[in-house]
């Protein structure tokens, strides 16, 4: 008599194989507490943030302080004969623009960090319970794959026995080889999702669920009210119209006069006399001070700028109405979503999952007293497996409804 085996310990060998690092099982938090330091998105919005707090350091950038030495040959002591420093200045209320916009722009990078935090931490969640949906999928097709073994072994004894036809074996065996493959390829896209958390963690090894995590539905514990304004992206929005607003104080103010210092201080080198006449020193050192305002009287290029800049804040108010139509129908189609995910979860919650455990015990029982024959055995297992599948996938729907719409409020 020939004795068939599952083909769960050849395709876990062949994915262990496959693999040439262990997977690391983690729980969500420790995803989440791991990505806070290792997500390649994060790390890069957390240098953006450091680096807009570096640049709040050149909001007072005047330019280079002159220095330069003077000697008139045929006079004796004066300013003419000495050392001139000179520095220019903006007018003080530019310097207080630049310094207001790039402390709005740190407040940009920070919200724009906020929100690339909550769209990993969204996929991250959404991809772990994917992967526990996937793993469920692993396990129940390790079931049906392990019930089909058992009927082709028993319908090959059967066969032995004359009781069954060979067709009937046959027909055993290519459902036994077509769960097989289902399995082989259910473990290899599990195996891919560990890999993809890998990536989306920066692990060094291929992450997958705590062993103790199931599949299971999670509360909806979401707000119903949305506000465009308290999310990340509503926050993003309104630093981004804050930026452009505060960009165009710079650019008016670039109107204002400039100022600039100058003071001469004694150097009279008595060394230097080529004509022989008298050059001698008084008293003091402090020969003398020049203030200056510089008025521009050619400003098309600054009305220009400041122009653009008006056009730019326009454009960041549009795109935040925009961003906000967007986000409420977005919300509005989620909230649809998850509430037809939930009515179709509860029926095969509440009769579903216990039909399908009831119609397998009653075929495999009618079988075995020669009720019912192996092809009826078989439909039955089909509709059972089906029905637990379609279970496991309408918990995974209403999942990522669940997750899809609570990082929309946030």
């Amino acid at each position: 008599m020939i004795r068939y085996i599952s083909f769960t310990t050849l395709i876990l060998a062949a994915a262990t194989a496959a693999a040439q690092q262990p997977s690391l099982p983690l729980s969500l938090d420790e995803c989440l507490h791991m990505a806070e330091t290792s997500s390649p998105a994060l790390r890069s919005g957390s240098m953006a943030v450091e680096k807009a707090l570096i640049m709040q350091g050149t909001a007072f950038d005047p330019d280079m302080t002159e220095v330069s030495l003077t000697q008139e040959t045929t006079t004796g002591d004066s300013p003419d004969n000495g050392v001139n420093f000179s520095q220019a200045f903006d007018f003080p209320t530019l310097y207080v623009a630049r310094y207001k916009a790039l402390k709005a722009e740190t407040a940009l990078a920070g919200r724009t960090l906020d929100s690339e935090r909550s769209r990993v931490e969204r996929d991250l969640t959404s991809l772990y319970y994917t992967m526990l949906h996937a793993r469920t999928r692993v396990k129940l097709l390790e079931k049906t794959d392990s019930t089909y073994t058992a009927l082709l072994n028993l319908t090959s004894t059967r066969f032995a026995n004359g009781e069954v036809s060979r067709l009937d074996v046959i027909n055993a065996r290519q459902l036994a080889a077509a769960c097989g493959a289902d399995l082989h390829d259910a473990t290899d896209a599990y195996y891919q999702l560990t890999l993809k958390m890998q990536n989306l963690l920066g692990a060094d090894s291929p992450v997958e669920p705590a062993a103790t995590d199931t599949l299971r539905s999670l509360p909806q514990d979401v707000d119903n009210d949305f506000s465009f304004a308290s999310t990340a992206r509503g926050r993003e929005a309104d630093a981004g119209v804050e930026l452009s607003r505060r960009n165009l104080s710079v650019a008016r103010n670039e109107f204002a006069p400039t100022i600039s210092l100058s003071a001469t201080t004694r150097c009279l080198i008595k060394s230097f006399n080529p004509y022989d006449v008298e050059r001698e020193a008084f008293k003091g050192n402090f020969m003398k001070f020049e203030v200056g305002v510089g008025v521009p009287l050619f400003f098309g290029a600054k009305r220009a700028r400041a122009r653009a800049a008006s056009r730019d804040l326009t454009m960041a108010r549009l795109d935040r109405d925009a961003a906000e139509s967007a986000a409420l129908n977005e919300y509005l189609a989620a909230r649809s979503e998850m509430l037809t995910a939930a009515h179709n979860l509860e029926y095969h919650t509440t009769t579903g999952a216990a039909e399908a455990d009831e119609l397998e015990r009653l075929a495999t029982v009618s079988y075995k007293l020669g009720e019912i024959n192996e092809i009826d055995l078989i439909q039955y297992l089909q509709s059972v497996s089906d029905m637990r599948s379609r279970h496991a996938d309408a918990i995974e729907r209403y999942n990522q409804s669940v997750i899809n719409l609570k990082y929309l409020l946030r």
